[in-house]
């Protein structure tokens, strides 16, 4: 008999009570679960857990709410070494409204604001208020190209005689947008202002917009705040870290 056809040999130790079993093959590999990291909007934790409550213990999770950083974090299983699960919620600012740079240092030429304008009549509360915007900026620019050739050829002209004669130009400085202040959530309606930025040889333009700024922040109150109910709803009573 050749020594590949042989029986392995097995032993066992016979002082060992009860029934033995003698299994051949591979093992069964114990496949673990892979640790879940999920990020989405604010609402993320709380979408997450509905319906999969049951899936986890409230006693091993806790959730962490970081108002400064826009941050709801989830954490599941989280004494587990091999499948712990992390959903985060971020409120993070719509990519439509940061392109407008309301209440931001940024200044726009005369051009590079037409420009933008014409092509965002989508975000206009008013249609009609889109069309005398474009019409304004564009008689605008022309006079004020006048105003700045006559305020350097006379170099005892003040910037603020130049930018007094600038405001008096007739433009349309306030309009009211409608967009989402914050990524997957709806759109609200403010006014933005155009304010004026004179140069030597320019004028630039500024947005601004007071309503925002209010709107920014009690959204986002709102929104954290409804986001804690939230899981009060769901009963799933886990510890609330507060990050300060």
């Amino acid at each position: 008999m050749s020594e590949k056809s042989k029986s392995p040999e097995i032993k066992l130790d016979i002082n060992t009570p009860g029934e033995h079993s003698i299994l051949f093959g591979e093992a069964e590999k114990k496949i673990y679960l892979k640790p879940l990291n999920i990020t989405g909007v604010l609402s993320a934790p709380a979408d997450f857990l509905k319906g999969k409550i049951s899936l986890f213990k409230k006693e091993m999770a806790h959730l962490v709410i970081d108002r400064d950083n826009n941050k709801i974090t989830l954490n599941l299983d989280e004494r587990s070494e091999k499948s712990p699960v992390t959903i985060t919620g971020q409120l993070k600012q719509s990519e439509d409204l940061a392109a407008w740079n309301i209440n931001t240092p940024s200044r726009w030429s005369v051009a590079s604001l037409l420009a933008f304008v014409r092509e965002r009549k989508f975000f206009f509360a008013d249609p009609m208020v889109h069309a005398k915007l474009i019409s304004s900026l564009q008689k605008w620019n022309v006079n004020v190209e006048v105003i700045i050739k006559q305020h350097n050829d006379n170099s005892g002209n003040s910037l603020a005689q130049l930018e007094r004669k600038v405001g008096e130009i007739d433009l349309v400085k306030e309009f009211a947008l409608s967009i989402p202040i914050y990524k997957g959530y709806p759109k609200k309606t403010f006014v933005v202002n155009i304010g004026l930025d004179p140069k030597n040889t320019q004028v630039d333009f500024f947005l601004y917009s007071d309503e925002l700024f209010f709107l920014t922040r009690s959204d986002r109150e709102q929104l954290f705040n409804q986001e804690i109910e939230n899981f009060k709803t769901l009963g799933f009573d886990c510890s609330v870290v507060e990050v300060s």
